[in-house]
């Protein structure tokens, strides 16, 4: 056998030996769904999938409990409430503004979520009264060894 042909099969042999990973397989993405029974909250995040946004409903896949310090969040993980606590996010210098993009990480036992939010509005200027900010938010939620990505909206503030 030649170096060239052995150099050939060298090169063939791995591309047809690969091993390839379905990502759907035994494992099943979690059902991310609305909180059943939400704990009162005063200030924090509560995102909702878009179409219960704009029936302007209760029905929220997310809270955030404690918005400006290490807080709890509430979501609904396969039909069951779930507590979990703020483990990692954006430095705390938050610039409230439009357009602007920061983070939160959660976890809980085999669960973790991560939160990427956009600020979407803000209060005017002049308006001292007005602390609500909307924002749009992704919730990537792994549970055990599936993932689920949803898209939310909602509001941040008191």
């Amino acid at each position: 056998m030649s170096k060239l042909t052995l150099l050939v099969i060298l090169l063939i042999a791995p591309t047809s030996i690969a091993v390839r990973f379905d990502a759907s397989g035994p494992y099943k993405s979690p059902k991310i769904g609305v909180i059943k029974r939400p704990l009162a909250r005063t200030g924090g995040c509560n995102l909702q999938l878009p179409k219960d946004y704009k029936q302007q409903n209760n029905s929220y896949v997310f809270v955030d409990y404690d918005y400006q310090s290490k807080g709890a969040a509430q979501i609904n993980v396969n039909g069951k409430d779930l507590m979990l606590r703020l483990v990692r996010r954006t430095e705390e210098d938050f610039q409230m503004k439009v357009g602007y993009r920061y983070f939160e990480e959660y976890a809980s036992g085999n669960t973790r979520l991560r939160v990427d939010y956009v600020v979407r509005g803000v209060c005017p200027p002049n308006d001292e009264q007005c602390s609500v900010v909307v924002l749009s938010g992704v919730l990537t939620v792994r549970h055990k060894e599936g993932m689920k990505k949803i898209k939310t909206i909602g509001l941040c503030g008191s």
